[in-house]
């Protein structure tokens, strides 16, 4: 399956399984509120405390980096309306043709075009942001520092505060993650270690370990086959991270982007075989996972019908 959320190189944001890399928390999905506020952010209370300092140093350096990407001409209310849908999950106002036609007018043109094109970097930028884990975020202090910026307000933190303030937060974020990585990795090594006995098992040298549901017939695919499979992703508690259904149906999948579990899986299958994979982190998403959905280490289930070749 591509690495998606259900495929291993997924397509890059239908699949969770394609090669890609998904902690599960969404604190920057606070972002398009508190921008839909931006208009009328004032001095605000003191910046007091880490997580008020960090949140107003990173507002001030989204700010920033939309006016160097030359978009200092956003309306921020529709910023934060397009941010707000996508880290929401709530349903895009335009369609992707039309946002892609608002991207390309670079805020140039009628009223109408600017606040489309305005809306349209909120989603980019949305886009972006769900991608990112950086902790619990003040909302106020986030969107006085977006404000200061687009505003083209002096900091209220110096510039080398910002630094060490995010540079802080970062190095504590890593820290957990990289505890995360470690629990994930030891949770996976015993889960294989005990399913490789089990009555249907096979295991592979590369760590691949698989169960033959059902068997079908027909030629094998090479490599650099395109497959169209059905699949369910899930973790090693059961709950499902991604499948075919959510997509729509069976998907249509090339080789040479999937993870490597399946990569090795699918050339040894038929059309009509269903398999269950249990594979390790090294021959899925690695260390870096895919973040929000697959974590760092993590071991994963996938089960697979090879429907046919092509």
């Amino acid at each position: 399956m591509r690495r998606a959320l259900g495929s291993p190189r997924s397509r890059a944001t239908s699949h969770p399984v394609s090669r890609s890399a998904p902690s599960r928390t969404y604190p920057l999905a606070l972002l398009g509120l508190l921008l839909t506020l931006v208009a009328r952010v004032a001095v605000g209370t003191p910046l007091t405390g880490e997580e008020a300092r960090f949140s107003y140093a990173a507002g001030y350096q989204l700010g920033e980096a939309l006016i160097s990407d030359g978009l200092e001409v956003v309306d921020p209310e529709e910023v934060g309306s397009g941010l707000a849908a996508v880290v929401r999950g709530a349903p895009i106002r335009l369609t992707p043709e039309a946002l892609g036609a608002a991207m390309r007018t670079r805020g140039e043109g009628t009223a109408a075009q600017r606040l489309d094109f305005s809306y349209a970097v909120g989603v980019q930028r949305g886009q972006q942001l769900v991608q990112q884990e950086v902790g619990s975020i003040d909302a106020e202090a986030i969107g006085r520092g977006v404000a200061d910026a687009l505003g083209h307000r002096p900091a209220q933190i110096a510039p080398g505060e910002m630094m060490v303030v995010v540079a802080a937060r970062k190095e504590r974020l890593a820290a957990e993650r990289a505890a995360v990585a470690r629990a994930n990795a030891e949770a996976g090594a015993a889960f294989l270690a005990a399913n490789r006995d089990k009555e249907g098992v096979e295991h592979r040298r590369s760590g691949l370990q698989y169960e033959v549901i059902a068997e079908g017939k027909g030629n094998k695919p090479d490599k650099d086959a395109t497959v169209v499979v059905r699949y369910r992703g899930s973790h090693l508690d059961g709950t499902e991270f991604d499948s075919s259904e959510r997509h729509g149906g069976p998907a249509t999948l090339a080789l040479s982007q999937v993870i490597a579990g399946w990569q090795e899986a699918l050339v040894r299958m038929r059309p009509g075989d269903r398999w269950r994979l249990f594979i390790p982190p090294e021959l899925a998403y690695g260390s870096a996972g895919q973040p929000p959905v697959i974590g760092p280490n993590e071991t994963l289930i996938f089960e697979i019908e090879l429907i046919s070749v092509r």
